[in-house]
């Protein structure tokens, strides 16, 4: 507001000093009336001019709120929750290991696999407070089948790794073959549920 009062001023003041720069030049050929009357021809000039610039300021300033109004306020930042809770929430629990594995056999079955027996073992990692479930699944079948099943079981299971496959072959025009699929099943801890429970009732 004081730079729109200070600009009026101005813009007063230099109308005057051409006013009387004008009226000097004038008043020879005017006369006094003529000059009064051009006085007052500038005078309202001069405040005709700074009506429309005042309502130009204040058409600007209301354009300035109105974009103002109109941009989003941010939102308040939710509450951001660290990559150990995301990945202890995908986690299934230890006692579920049977089931999942229930699962996988019946995947292999649905792809028309056999299944031999294999090898399991379990390797608590305390600091991160999960377990690894390491299998070694022997499986024999047709070769675009075993490829189905692996991308098949990495897509129902978020917590199944697969680390690696070996082939055998008896013979090369065989469509059969043998693979031998490592995974590794991370859940959590052996009782971590139930300690869980025990916490949150207390």
């Amino acid at each position: 507001m004081e730079r729109l009062v200070l600009r009026l001023r101005l813009g007063i003041l230099n109308l005057w000093w051409q006013c009387r720069h004008v009226a000097r030049r004038s008043c020879r050929g005017l006369g006094v009336d003529g000059l009064l009357v051009l006085a007052g021809l500038l005078l309202v000039c001069g405040l005709v001019a700074g009506v429309a610039y005042v309502r130009e300021e204040q058409a600007a300033v209301r354009d300035l709120g109105s974009m103002a109004e109109a941009v989003p306020l941010p939102l308040p930042a939710a509450v951001e929750v660290s990559n150990l809770e995301k990945f202890e929430r995908i986690l299934p629990a230890h006692d579920d290991i049977p089931e999942l594995l229930g699962d996988l056999f019946e995947l292999a079955g649905e792809e028309k696999l056999a299944l031999s027996r294999g090898e399991y073992r379990a390797q608590n990692d305390d600091i991160g407070q999960f377990t690894r479930y390491r299998m070694n699944l022997p499986v024999k079948g047709d070769a675009a089948a075993v490829q189905r099943f692996i991308e098949r079981a990495l897509a129902g299971n978020r917590s199944l790794v697969f680390e690696s496959v070996q082939f055998k072959r008896d013979r090369i025009q065989t469509e059969q073959i043998e693979a031998q699929v490592q995974w590794t099943l991370v859940t959590g801890l052996p009782g971590r549920a139930a300690r869980e429970l025990a916490g949150a009732a207390l």
